[in-house]
């Protein structure tokens, strides 16, 4: 039986038009719940959390310091985020997590695979480029079909199937028209014919606000949550696929993602040994000549060597090349 995954999308206009869409498998669904809960308690920070609310100041100063609750849940959450990806070889190349509060830093593995993916697509020239004669709403539209269709085509397959559940949209203005263009996406993927994707009866399309504070009684506060994590992964692997500024705290918190950039996606013999394989796809793309053109995020620049031992420790980084 096909897995049911709820999708859950977040949106970001920094440098260029980047959509993010996180895959939750409902089977592992309470378990990494569980454990974005438990790094809340453990740091005692109850309140919303977004990457780009993490000022971007130098560690020295006292905003948002690197011992901050916000930040360490924020470092805390990356670190599951990034465990959840992983498809295989959980035995072999385990990732580890980071749980706050805990006496022991970092979690050895999951106890057992959530395998989340994660989806990202980068329009970089932020819809300016787009053809004459549509609306800014209309742009938006198009740039998310083409995210969520491309992260479905590339995730799944015959042998590893998806049945779509809910599709959540972080609410920031425009959700009531993302809605309607969803639905007739939802229309279009039976006439694809691609037999390993399909919803399950009754799926629904929900806006809903990111802050799990702010919800109307009836919906349910961890879809917020959920939300809010893919805020923080598509902020991570935003930031070091174009700005990473060593001395920020956001580059300290966010550079487990460079575990998933570095990855040469081109080279599908080597992706496919990855423990990540078909956890992510990373796409950016442009318009060149009326016609539109695809490549993969690329990390921004070469991290220093301490940065790439710390990674090899606490990670496994390089353990598969």
């Amino acid at each position: 039986m096909p897995e049911i995954y709820d999708i859950y999308h977040d949106e970001s206009r920094e440098d260029a038009y980047w959509h993010g869409f996180l895959f939750v498998p409902r089977s592992s669904r309470e378990y990494l719940l569980e454990l974005l809960q438990k790094a809340r308690e453990g740091i005692g920070w109850e309140s919303h959390i977004s990457f780009k609310d993490i000022k971007t100041q130098t560690r020295r100063t006292q905003n948002d310091s690197s011992h901050s609750p916000r930040v360490q849940l924020a470092q805390s959450w990356i670190t599951i985020g990034l465990a959840s990806l992983q498809q295989q070889k959980f035995l072999e190349i385990p990732t580890q997590f980071f749980i706050c509060g805990k006496p022991r830093e970092y979690y050895p593995r999951l106890d057992r695979p959530i395998k989340c993916k994660f989806a990202i697509f980068k329009e970089k020239d932020n819809h300016k480029k787009m053809y004459n004669g549509l609306t800014k709403m209309e742009k938006i539209e198009i740039t998310l079909k083409m995210g969520v269709k491309g992260g479905i085509h590339k995730l799944f397959n015959k042998n590893e199937p998806i049945k779509i559940g809910n599709f959540f949209i972080a609410e920031f203005g425009y959700q009531s028209n993302l809605k309607k263009a969803l639905k007739k996406l939802a229309y279009q993927i039976p006439k694809e014919k691609r037999s390993y994707v399909s919803i399950i009866k009754g799926a629904k399309i929900i806006s809903q606000n990111s802050d799990h504070n702010k919800i109307k009684s009836s919906q349910n506060p961890n879809d917020s949550h959920l939300l809010q994590l893919c805020d923080i992964l598509l902020g991570g692997i935003r930031y070091h696929s174009y700005c990473p500024a060593i001395n920020s705290i956001k580059y300290n918190i966010s550079l487990p993602c460079r575990i998933l950039l570095d990855r040469d996606l081109n080279n599908y013999y080597r992706m496919k040994q990855s423990r990540f394989w078909n956890g992510f796809t990373f796409t950016e793309a442009w318009l060149e000549n009326n016609e539109w053109r695809f490549n993969y995020l690329k990390p921004k620049n070469i991290i220093p060597t301490s940065y790439q031992q710390k990674l090899k420790l606490q990670f496994n980084h390089e353990q598969e090349s």
